[in-house]
């Protein structure tokens, strides 16, 4: 079995997703769907994939679970939940097995 380990997809037409607007990410400004995967996988021998957020909202996590709810090849989500709230992160965190971790973005400023 072969696992994409590290799979991004997002709908432009649901969420925003500003990082996309930037002129450097212009040739992927657009809606990468589990179609888009599903072909490209199976011309790579492909089998599973675990899907990785592409933004750092409740929103894109939601619309992950949606998309792995419906396609057994996502083998888990690696979702934002957000740390800063525990109730809610805690919700977040119990509420589907596909669960396969979470991530936080860290940032290091230089003056």
């Amino acid at each position: 079995m072969v696992i994409d380990a590290h799979l991004h997809l997002w709908d432009i037409e649901r969420l925003p997703y500003p990082w996309l607007r930037r002129p450097e990410n212009a040739a992927i400004n657009r809606t990468f769907g589990f179609a888009d995967f599903a072909s490209r996988a199976a011309a790579a021998g492909v089998d599973r994939a675990v899907l990785v957020q592409a933004d750092d909202t409740a929103e894109d996590t939601e619309a992950m679970f949606e998309v792995a709810s419906g396609h057994p090849e996502i083998a888990g989500v690696v979702a934002w939940v957000p740390l800063d709230r525990p109730d809610e992160a805690a919700a977040q965190l119990g509420r589907d097995a596909v669960l396969g971790g979470t991530a936080a973005r860290c940032y290091a400023l230089r003056p």
